[in-house]
């Protein structure tokens, strides 16, 4: 704004100043899958068969890799329970050929990779005259995997209904 007063010029200025403050929120993300599931590659099917580095806040800043982001649902946890065999049923039986990445080219002929066997874990494994004893009576675990450890006349059943 200008005034004129008997030939002198008076300008007025006004100077705003504005002052932006920026709060930094730590905001908790909730994960999609469970945390032991994240792993870093260069894409999800990396992450799931190299299984080399987790990452287990689901952020892209825990991986170290070129290019590499973090990548949840992978199977890398499951990697101990990785064997091969002609069925999943096969597989869960010998326990004989862990293929760990998931890699079939491991397994024997005719054989393919199966996540989730049972290779891992005997806890549904007891002893009983038949599968339907064995799972109703859930009294005498065959860790072993054999007949061997049942007494009498009984068999060593798997996968039984009994909880661990």
């Amino acid at each position: 704004a200008s005034e004129s007063i008997a030939g002198t010029v008076t300008v007025t200025e006004t100077t705003t100043t504005t002052t932006t403050e920026t709060i930094a929120q730590t905001v908790e993300t909730e994960l999609l899958y469970p945390s032991n599931t994240y792993f870093c590659g260069t894409s999800f099917q990396d992450a799931s068969t190299t299984c080399s580095k987790a990452c287990p806040s689901g952020k892209d800043n825990e991986c170290l890799g070129v290019g590499e982001t973090c990548h949840g649902n992978t199977q890398c946890d499951l990697r101990g329970s990785f064997f091969c065999g002609s069925s999943w049923f096969d597989a869960s039986d010998k326990c004989s050929g862990p293929c760990p990445d998931g890699d079939a080219s491991v397994c024997g002929e005719g054989e393919k990779c199966f996540a989730r066997t049972s290779c891992s874990t005997t806890d549904s494994f007891y002893c009983g005259y038949s599968f339907d004893n064995a799972s109703r009576e859930c009294k005498i675990p065959c860790t072993s995997r054999s007949s061997m450890e049942c007494p009498d006349d009984m068999g060593c059943w798997a996968y039984t209904t009994c909880d661990a």
